[in-house]
């Protein structure tokens, strides 16, 4: 008897134990973790953690309407949509420098708002290898629903994405070089209710053009908390 019971407090024991344990590195409510650093020290028991960063596909096809002077959507200049290579896909076709494509983005209610987002943009050239490079341009604006009135998203991200060789094959899908939005900058969206809006403009420096089939927006995870609330 007295062996049993003894078996019974070493198991609580180590239940209590890990218990313990779990507490003193779960997690804090309303924060992300973005490296294996944070989720080794944030404990493999704890319930309550993101590790991946999700990244958004924003299209650029659809949702334009025809005007006198070019496209709904779109920036500088008259860039229309194409189909490519005769693939039955298309993008934007951009053929000159500060043309551009802009769309409104619902802020994901699941957001860290205290880390980077980071943006780039899907596109390829109509010619092979070109000499030179090309770089993506994003700007934004922040919309607060009920309140702010749209306009042309014209703050600057934080860092751009570099300049880019052009691919040696024609019509060959590159990404852009990431442009990031500084974590902590924007500071006055409700996620899950307001909205970013952002425009992405070429700079053509010897490309004859630029198609762009749209762009990713990836951002951090807030934590779960256990009534289901950031």
């Amino acid at each position: 008897m007295k062996k049993v019971l003894k078996t019974i407090l070493a198991g609580a024991l180590v239940i209590l134990a890990a218990l313990t344990c779990i507490a003193a590195v779960q997690p804090t409510h309303g924060t992300s973790i973005s490296s294996w650093a944070d989720f080794i020290v944030s404990s493999p028991f704890a319930q309550n953690y993101v590790l991946d960063k999700p990244r958004l596909w924003i299209p650029m096809s659809g949702g334009f309407e025809s005007t006198a002077t070019g496209l709904v959507g779109m920036g500088a200049g008259t860039p229309t949509h194409t189909e490519v290579n005769t693939s039955e896909m298309g993008g934007l076709l951009l053929d000159a420098d500060a043309e551009s494509g802009s769309r409104l983005i619902p802020v994901p209610a699941d957001i860290d708002l205290s880390k980077d987002i980071r943006l780039r943009a899907l596109w390829s050239n109509s010619t092979a290898a070109i000499t030179g490079s090309v770089q993506f341009v994003f700007t934004y604006e922040l919309f607060i629903a009920d309140t702010t009135a749209i306009s042309v998203p014209n703050d600057a991200v934080d860092t751009q994405g570099a300049d880019q060789a052009d691919s040696v094959t024609a019509n060959a899908l590159q990404w852009s070089p990431w442009s990031t939005i500084t974590g902590g900058t924007i500071t006055t969206l409700t996620p899950g209710d307001d909205i970013l809006g952002v425009k992405c403009a070429v700079d053509l420096t010897t490309a004859a053009d630029a198609t762009l089939y749209g762009f990713q927006l990836e951002y951090h995870r807030k934590f779960l908390g256990g009534d289901g609330s950031y």
